[in-house]
């Protein structure tokens, strides 16, 4: 869409909004993103009795490529997950299977979002891992006694400072603003029809299957 102002609009207000629904990569990514925090941070709680140190705050989808002609349509190659970040490897010398549980997840949470895929067929995942902290992770000797020595493979939970002292190694900030507009109020009202159960049951070529062929 291509949004064009003449000098004559200039004294004239006007409003745009966007609204990236359910299914957007963007709003995917980040629920993917929130989700594999979740599960590993109840993971290692659970299994270690802490929640180890983890990112990953650089998820990403790319779409796969497809065929689509009138009436039919099907995935030729694969959506690629990209997750990127750093996490904890391991625990007391207890390697921690990282690759299979991010993966495994989410598998999960994609299904569960787009239930017309086949994760094992539809999927491939490109993991960029790391497990160094910053300002940068050394075994000089001279760093042996550094805090962050052993953020992502602590040998126990003496080498979890923050158990005892929680502080903030980053500053977040969150902004926002009331009331929406009547614009917005339309715009959040559309995606929240379409996306709808109700709506999709009596217009089932809504959510129709990629791979139908008839």
């Amino acid at each position: 869409m291509n949004i064009i102002i003449s000098p004559k609009d200039f004294n004239r207000t006007f409003e745009v909004v966007e609204r990236k629904g359910a299914g957007h990569p963007d709003t995917l990514a980040d629920g993917l993103a929130e989700m594999l925090s979740i599960k590993f941070s109840r993971y290692t709680l659970k299994k270690f009795g802490a929640i180890l140190h983890h990112n990953f705050d650089k998820v990403g989808l790319l779409g796969g490529s497809s065929f689509v002609s009138f009436g039919k349509g099907y995935l030729t190659s694969p959506i690629r997950v990209l997750i990127n970040g750093r996490v904890s490897t391991r625990f007391a010398g207890e390697k921690i299977p990282t690759q299979k549980l991010l993966t495994g997840w989410a598998k999960e949470f994609l299904k569960e979002k787009l239930p017309l895929i086949d994760p094992e067929e539809d999927l491939c995942f490109h993991l960029n891992l790391s497990s160094q902290s910053s300002p940068g992770k050394t075994y000089e000797k001279e760093s042996k006694k550094s805090a962050r020595q052993r953020w992502f493979e602590p040998e126990g939970l003496n080498d979890l400072p923050e158990l005892e002292k929680l502080v903030s190694n980053d500053t977040s900030l969150g902004v926002g603003y009331a009331p929406v507009s009547k614009l917005e109020k339309i715009v959040l009202k559309i995606e929240q029809v379409l996306n709808s159960k109700e709506y999709k049951r009596h217009n089932p070529s809504v959510d129709r299957c990629y791979k139908c062929t008839c």
